[in-house]
């Protein structure tokens, strides 16, 4: 995590960061931190399809 943590705080326009830091989070049950995360990543990148799914499929498996 310390990896993804300092690659994503490195330069927060890298959505491939975000994403990954993302799933790593959702691999270790840690759900609402996936969640922000990608929420972050959106507000970089707003239109990003791919972090809109993710966002929607991470929603689903916290309720």
């Amino acid at each position: 995590m310390t990896l993804l943590s300092f690659t994503w705080n490195g330069d927060p326009k890298k959505i491939d960061a975000y994403s990954n830091l993302a799933v790593a989070y959702h691999q270790r049950g840690e759900i609402n931190k996936a969640i922000a995360t990608i929420e972050k990543a959106l507000r970089v990148d707003s239109n990003n399809p791919s972090l809109r799914q993710m966002l929607r499929e991470l929603k689903r498996v916290e309720n």
